[in-house]
């Protein structure tokens, strides 16, 4: 047999130690230069100014209610060496970047922050607004702000840099720090999701009822505002708009998502009921869409639709953001000023006095779904396997029954099969036990008087004990990898040769 137990063993070891869910919390853009400590940046990585090189262009937004200044809230710019920015004039909230810097801590994908004034970036404020690429309706208002936040520093800004600016987040690239399933679509939903409980922040996910999408006032502020605080790609995931305990949020929720939350590999109501069909609804608002309509589940960057790893993926990332929050709350090695936030947002509140049991769970739950996850990934990049849960059933005189299995697992091997699609015969390749179910292993084949299935007959001698009735089936669904380690779940694979 091609793959032991103790290779497998091995596998899941090597994996383990070089993916990239790390097994220790790190405290990494939490100290190391002067502006993250003293709160005018959000990491290291963003410390100085990024005007340097000159502005070629400028666009601004008339979006943000009391943070615009002459009409405008953001300013997008775009620099001579072809980076993009988003400058805002009012936007210098401590809070924010408070937020961000934990944001970045978690690894929970943000765009980085910096406060400027003309003395820490002058660049910004020199360059001559006509020589800038921009609509001859903003380029007054865009000059007029340059003109009076430059001279803030003099006036009632008492020296502190009032000009915020951030890494444009449809630009964003995820940090080198993070692994290929960090990065992940499902799992920056899990952990978007997660951050925005322990910040206390509304208008995207958690202030939205379990009941939202019946709701026709809800339905209609999700529509309009919630789907806009997030840039989503069928990708990528970045949170923006950062806040803190904002009002509306759905405390009782939160609640009920850390009760739920256990060893068991199970989907959380909150989870099923707000942040999936959120999710389908920013995907596609003009339709009743849901998660399982996005594109097919994509091995190479995690994106697209799973059944198994997309729940679980999202899961890790929600729960692994709420234990390292946790880690941090307590640890010493918290840098003070970032302890001394977390310690002020009512979602972390809420969570830490859960105590010892919270703790376990979410220690059970993170140990498990690293577990499950890297074992699912790796075991279908090997030879485009696929580990799949057996069922065994057969007629009796008037309903179907269950049949005794000699093993409930077994390892097959997905590839390319015809089949009428849209009223045309087209090839596709097959993505999950339920696709070799309707293609290889329908009912209708298994029963078939003209020709024998093979393959369901040799499934049925290896995996099936069924001596009685008749119109015998052998039915496949996904199962996790870590129930195809025995010998007996490879055994197919074994005698066909292919394993």
């Amino acid at each position: 047999m091609a793959f032991s137990i103790q290779i497998l063993a091995l596998i899941s070891y090597t994996f383990l130690q070089t993916s990239a869910v790390r097994d220790e919390h790190t405290v990494s853009h939490v100290q190391g230069c002067s502006c993250f400590d003293e709160g005018t940046c959000s990491s290291c990585d963003m410390s100085s100014c990024p005007f340097t090189a000159g502005i070629s262009w400028v666009q601004g937004k008339d979006t943000g209610g009391t943070d615009k200044l002459h009409g405008y809230a953001a300013w997008t710019i775009v620099t001579g060496d072809g980076k993009h920015y988003i400058v805002k004039f009012k936007g210098s909230n401590p809070q924010v970047l408070e937020a961000a810097k934990l944001a970045h801590a978690l690894n929970v994908m943000t765009p980085k922050q910096l406060f400027i004034d003309y003395a820490s970036c002058p660049s910004l404020w020199d360059q001559n607004t006509n020589d800038i690429e921009m609509s001859d309706d903003q380029r007054m208002p865009f000059t007029w702000s340059l003109t009076e936040t430059r001279e803030c520093q003099d006036g009632p800004c008492k020296s502190r840099p009032t000009v915020a600016v951030q890494e444009h987040a449809g630009y964003l690239q995820a940090s080198p720090q993070l692994s290929s399933i960090e990065r992940s679509f499902w799992y920056q939903a899990g952990a978007i999701s997660a951050f925005d409980w322990i910040t206390g922040k509304s208008d995207l996910f958690n202030d939205l009822s379990l009941g939202w999408k019946d709701d026709a006032t809800e339905y209609d502020l999700a529509t309009r505002i919630n789907r806009e605080n997030i840039i989503f790609t069928s990708k990528k995931l970045v949170a923006i708009d950062l806040g803190i305990n904002m009002v509306n949020v759905k405390w009782p929720l939160w609640d009920q998502l850390l009760d739920e939350i256990g060893p068991a590999l199970q989907q959380p109501t909150w989870v099923r009921d707000v942040l999936f069909p959120m999710l389908a609804l920013i995907g596609n608002p003009s339709d009743y869409s849901t998660v399982h309509d996005f594109p097919k589940f994509n091995l190479e960057d995690l994106s697209g639709w799973d059944k198994q790893l997309s729940l679980e993926l999202t899961m890790l990332g929600l729960t692994r953001t709420i234990q390292e929050a946790l880690e941090m709350y307590a640890a010493d090695a918290t840098n003070p000023r970032l302890r001394t936030f977390l310690q002020s947002l009512d979602g972390m509140k809420k969570a830490h006095k859960k105590g010892q049991k919270l703790t376990r769970s979410l220690s059970q739950s993170v140990f498990k779904l690293e577990q499950s996850v890297q074992q699912e990934i790796r075991g279908r990049q090997e030879e485009n396997k696929i580990c799949c849960k057996v069922q065994c059933t057969f007629q009796d005189t008037v309903f179907r029954k269950n049949c005794k299995l000699k093993s409930e697992h077994v390892v097959m091997k997905l590839g390319s099969q015809s089949g009428i699609i849209g009223g045309f015969v087209k090839t596709v390749q097959e993505g999950s036990c339920e696709d070799i179910q309707d293609f290889r292993l329908s009912h209708t084949s298994q029963e078939s008087q003209k020709y024998t299935n093979k393959l369901a007959e040799k499934l049925r001698g290896i995996y099936c004990d069924c001596t009685k009735g008749s119109k015998h089936h052998i039915d496949l669904s996904s199962a996790q990898w870590i129930y195809c380690n025995s010998q007996e779940s490879w055994r197919y694979m074994d005698e066909a040769g292919i394993a």
